[in-house]
């Protein structure tokens, strides 16, 4: 998150940008954060700073298209796998292997709603994996009960490294179907212990995956269903 930090005018800064989010879809954030980012200044940071670093080439771009930032002091260091696999813990008691896995906070930018609808559909047309978010918050979509009977999604909250590791191994696949990334961490911290993922058709996925996952149209809850079919 942007902060505003850099007060002293004769100083050299650096400046990562790890996404754009708060400025392409602000109502996805609270009050406190909207004043956040604005109290930041983002793009005033980013035109002062000596050298601004993004996190991948699509963060780069908007970068340089919404702040108007010479391309020359604007370059990329991708973030690399996320945190390398440790000695896994026991999994949730009760949670059997080979369940749709989502890591992260539940935020609108992460769609939690949308593949709450996406597994409900999937499983009216016969998928047994259960849905299961490792993250803080609840999406408003989790009320009631899936499609066909089945158990509503199960929330954990916040997990241990162990018991994320215990997650990632358990998983029959990772799904990330966000509206919006800077880079994903978790599609490639899921690959990384050999579970493959289901991603959006976004550029950031497109550089750091390649064809290493399935990709949907973002936004599409049939399409999501038929990938988690698959």
């Amino acid at each position: 998150a942007p902060a505003p930090l850099a007060v002293s005018p004769g100083v050299p800064l650096v400046l990562t940008v790890h996404d754009l989010s708060f400025e392409h879809r602000p109502s996805d954030f609270s009050a406190y954060e909207r004043l956040w980012h604005l109290l930041a200044r983002p793009r005033r940071l980013a035109r002062r700073a000596t050298r601004v670093i993004a996190v991948s080439e699509a963060v780069r771009g908007q970068a340089i298209e919404a702040w108007g930032l010479d391309p020359e002091r604007v370059v990329t260091v991708l973030s690399g796998p996320g945190r390398p696999p440790g000695a896994a813990g026991a999994p949730p008691e009760g949670l059997e292997p080979g369940f749709v896995l989502a890591v992260g906070a539940l935020e609108p930018r992460k769609r939690p709603d949308l593949l709450i609808e996406a597994h409900a559909g999937a499983r009216a047309r016969g998928l047994r994996a259960e849905l299961v978010f490792a993250g803080p918050g609840r999406p408003a979509a989790a009320s009631g009960r899936s499609a066909g009977g089945a158990a509503a999604p199960r929330f954990l909250g916040r997990v241990d490294d162990p018991t994320l590791d215990a997650l990632y191994a358990g998983a029959l696949a990772l799904a990330c179907p966000s509206r919006e990334e800077g880079f994903g961490f978790t599609p490639l911290e899921a690959a990384a212990r050999g579970t493959p993922a289901i991603v959006a058709d976004l550029a950031p996925f497109r550089e750091t995956l390649g064809d290493a996952a399935l990709s949907v149209a973002p936004g599409d809850p049939d399409a999501l269903a038929d990938a988690l079919l698959r």
